[in-house]
């Protein structure tokens, strides 16, 4: 599976890392599941340090947790 972080997201409007980790992340916990998935992964596929990852979400699980959040207020939304 190829990710492009800076493909992905809308042209007109610049992402922040912080945004781009938890799409990319949320993308690879949905096709790879929360174990198979490492901070090294997410981190590379979003083009940043993993003390950058841990500066923004400070831990996996904490990175995970965001990632349901973030997919149950979109589901909520449509509600």
């Amino acid at each position: 599976m190829t990710l492009d972080p800076l493909h992905d997201a809308s042209p007109a409007t610049p992402e922040s890392l912080k945004a781009r980790i938890l799409r990319v992340a949320t993308r690879l916990f949905a096709d790879r599941g929360y174990g198979a998935t490492s901070v090294r992964e997410v981190a590379e596929a979003a083009g940043c340090t993993k003390p950058a990852l841990y500066y923004h979400f400070g831990s996996k699980e904490s990175l995970w947790l965001a990632a349901l959040r973030a997919e149950t207020e979109a589901l909520d939304s449509f509600g």
